[in-house]
């Protein structure tokens, strides 16, 4: 029997708890240094603004995980390796799947590599395996809380209110060509904008994602607690957003974006922010009631007219950039 821990991993610290995750990971592996707003603009996570049509806490987790992060991480030179398997009731060959999905996460710690997992506590986010022990049949984690959480049994891998199996190992970095990414990336966010449809009919994306919340404002389905949770989760990803767009404005040779885009991108930032200020996410265990929805239906709106200016003169500067 063997043991390991990773001493000095940091816990998810994004909103965004796959980026925050992976932030960790690139931290103390070494394996690329990137600033937040570069991270999380440069691989197309802070566009994505998806929503239920009642607004419920789920909306920025759902999405195609696998296909989605392999993908965001290329965009910037990471090659990684992903294991994902719902627990369907009634499986017959889950603890085979676990035991394999514990092997490939020993092989990486034992190679000084923390692993991505889904619900390394009892809290539904992203978070990181940074040990294990083989006697105590314990993973060590760290997730997006500032206390350190319990030990994760191995034979509760993958087991949880969301029961994904989903084991991401970072393997390693090459060198992309920065305009590449930066068009990459406008590339996948002008497509997240204008996305029709979403993985379920209950969910929405980019542009009809404000029309999606304007609406369950109005709506007795409207829930609180999520509204509050998104808003917190993207009020960070704007700013970010808002960050990046700034920076490609400055780094870039071949896109040229307009100062009034670049503008816009923090008018939204801080709209976002101010939502997110007036319905504060209080954690997991208490609601903020939210009043003033008129209000916010009609900021809504506003901000939402400046996105669509925005995507539409990004679309235009890569265009131009051809």
């Amino acid at each position: 029997m063997s043991s390991k821990v990773l001493e000095g991993v940091k816990r998810v610290g994004l909103w965004n708890s796959f980026m925050g995750s992976v932030k960790s990971v690139l931290e103390y592996t070494n394996m690329k240094n990137i600033e937040d707003c570069m991270l999380m603009g440069s691989t197309g996570m802070a566009f994505r603004f998806v929503m239920k049509n009642n607004c419920d806490a789920s909306g920025p987790t759902v999405y195609d995980w696998a296909s989605e992060h392999f993908t965001m991480l290329d965009r910037i030179g990471i090659f990684s390796e992903i294991t994902l398997l719902f627990r369907e009731q009634g499986m017959n060959t889950f603890k085979l799947a676990q035991v394999s999905a514990m092997e490939k996460i020993k092989k990486a710690i034992d190679n000084d590599i923390p692993v991505i997992i889904w619900a390394p506590s009892s809290v539904m986010e992203f978070g990181i395996i940074s040990g294990y022990d083989d006697e105590q049949r314990v993973f060590f984690v760290r997730d997006v809380g500032e206390d350190e959480p319990d030990p994760l049994l191995y034979d509760n891998l993958g087991i949880s209110m969301i029961p994904y199996l989903y084991v991401h190992v970072l393997e390693s970095c090459i060198d992309v060509a920065q305009e590449k990414m930066f068009r990459s990336s406008l590339v996948y966010g002008i497509k997240e904008w204008n996305k029709k449809f979403h993985v379920s009919s209950s969910y929405t994306c980019g542009n009809a994602a404000y029309q999606s919340t304007i609406d369950a404002l109005s709506s007795e389905r409207f829930n609180d607690f999520g509204f509050c949770y998104c808003m917190a989760v993207y009020a960070q990803s704007k700013e970010l957003l808002a960050e990046y767009i700034k920076e490609l404005s400055i780094r870039s040779k071949e896109i040229k974006i307009p100062s009034k885009t670049v503008e816009y991108c923090m008018d939204i930032s801080d709209g976002f922010r101010e939502i997110n200020m007036k319905t504060p996410f209080l954690g997991p265990k208490k609601v903020h009631k939210v009043d003033c929805k008129k209000e916010l239906a009609l900021y809504l709106k506003q901000l939402r007219e400046k996105e669509e200016y925005v995507m539409k003169s990004l679309e235009k500067a890569i265009g131009s950039a051809n």
